[in-house]
């Protein structure tokens, strides 16, 4: 069923056009954008589609079914961009929900994915990014209440 969500969402459509995106070159910059795109957003739908499907998820059952083959496509667009000077994290990103799916064992992501791992970006403060600013946002509020006191 969620295979087909799979299909559905053009996860496994893009697949068949892999071999483009062997054609890396600034000619054909375009088609790979889309294919990095059409991948990344696969990948996130088939998240979704699967917490939908099975609201009483654990985060492993999560994983088990997204560590798969198909991670390994968004990897020969990835590794293209890079190669034109394109950092990925511009062109499409992995949702939070994705995020902390590729996150929660890197030692197994890594020997089942080796290239998903070395060309897919995945934002470098993830879940925690509006924790930090929120932080950083109430420290300079009392910081400038502290200076405000002392000239007073």
């Amino acid at each position: 069923m969620l295979f087909t969500g799979l299909i559905i969402c053009g996860f496994s459509s893009v697949y068949g056009f892999e071999p483009e995106a062997m054609n890396c070159t600034a000619g054909n910059l375009d088609y790979v954008k889309f294919l990095y795109k059409s991948n990344i957003d696969g990948i996130n739908e088939a998240v979704r589609l699967y917490e939908q499907s099975h609201p009483n998820y654990t985060t492993k059952s999560l994983v088990d079914y997204m560590y798969n083959p198909f991670l390994n496509k968004a990897s020969d667009s990835a590794k293209c961009l890079i190669d034109l000077g394109i950092n990925p994290l511009t062109v499409s990103q992995l949702s939070q929900d994705s995020q902390k799916v590729f996150t929660y064992d890197p030692e197994r992501l890594s020997k089942m994915a080796p290239l998903f791992v070395k060309y897919v970006p995945i934002p470098e403060f993830g879940n925690s990014a509006f924790l930090i600013i929120t932080i950083l946002f109430f420290a300079l509020l009392f910081s400038l209440s502290v200076i405000r006191k002392k000239y007073s």
